[in-house]
Formats: C-alpha cells, structure tokens, sequence
C-alpha cells in the first residue's frame, strides 16, 4: 500500500517580474479545503493591493481547484496547477498575486508567467515526504503504559489525546501501511489487553 507523499514543509515564497507586472506567489502544505480556503483568504488580505489573486490546491484523494480570478480563462489557475503537478506535490495550496505594471502580457505571456512564479516559489520550498495516517483509539489497563508506549514510539504512532479514566484511553494517528503490523506488536506485547478501535 503506498501511504507516502511529497509537500512542502512550510510557507514557501518568491516573486517575478514580467514587463513590470509583479508576480508574488505563495505556497503553503494544507490538509482540507477549508484550510485551503483560508490561507487565500489571509494572502488576499495580505497583499490587497494586488490586482489579481489566482490560486490552486492539490489534496490528498484526488481533490483539486484553481481559479484564474478575474485572468482571462484558462490563463492563471490551470498553469498554477500545473507547476504543482510537475513537482509532484499534494496538500498544497499556492496562490500568486498579480500587481498589474500597466503592459498587458496576452494569453501566451500570462500563462507563461503564471506558471514561472508558482514553479520558482516551489523550487526554492523544502519538500518532504509525508504519510497518511489512520486514527486510532487504544484502551487499556494502567500498568500495560510503558509497553504500549514502547510500541508507539517503535512505529511511530503520534498520541492526539489522552484520557486517564477506569483505564487509559489513547487517540492515535499512525501511518497506513503500518497498522497491521502494530496491532499484532500491540496484542504481542500487552497479551490482548488492549483494544483497539478505528
């Protein structure tokens, strides 16, 4: 099963002139649509001045969206998006604002354009390689703590909250192509007192 995937590791940025038009493209790793929506919203007030905000994101599922916003169609998004592709990244969002220098490009020269700022803002990000994780819950009895937390730190598994009640209760997240393993690990070493649950 591959669980694996390439982003970037923070906000990542450049900017290009074209014959006086200033290209400012942003990037930023984004897991949802709505934390895609988001960070538009804060590049759009950001740099307000700008004449255009065109945009597109890439999530893990095959979920995609770009907007030329307001470019002439097919000028802005689609090479946004495409430069996104070319690096072969996912859960990124990149938005590139446009402050028009008062020569216009034509078609050929915006999509050219378009597509250099997003590409050179993505050469100079950092890529790293993320996983897709599953959460988990874990219950079990107090004194198996350390050997569950032994076998979480063996496969990596990050604890998203703990309750400490009757017994102890863990949210997990760990990566797919993992779980079987761990929970074979998990009933090894805890004799079957854990349970857990997807």
């Amino acid at each position: 099963m591959n669980d694996e995937y390439l982003t970037i590791d923070g906000l990542a940025q450049s900017e290009i002139k074209v014959k006086g038009s200033r290209f400012i493209a942003t990037a930023k790793p984004v897991g949802t649509e709505g934390e895609a929506k988001s960070f538009l919203q804060q590049i759009s007030s950001e740099f307000r001045d700008a004449t255009h905000h065109s945009y597109a994101y890439r999530l893990k599922g095959g979920i995609f969206r770009f907007s030329d916003a307001g470019e002439p169609s097919g000028t802005a998004g689609k090479p946004i998006l495409r430069a996104i592709d070319s690096q072969g990244l996912t859960d990124l969002a990149l938005v590139v604002s446009r402050f028009f220098g008062g020569i216009k490009l034509g078609v050929g020269g915006l999509i050219r354009a378009y597509h250099q700022a997003a590409l050179s803002c993505l050469q100079g990000a950092r890529v790293v390689t993320a996983y897709i994780t599953e959460d988990l819950t874990l219950e079990f009895p107090y004194d198996q703590t350390n050997a569950v937390k032994g076998v979480l730190a063996q496969f990596g598994a990050v604890i998203t909250s703990e309750n400490y009640s009757e017994r102890v209760q863990l949210k997990v997240a760990i990566r797919r192509s993992l779980i079987e393993r761990f929970q074979e690990a998990m009933n090894e070493v805890t004799n079957g007192k854990t349970k857990i649950t997807f």
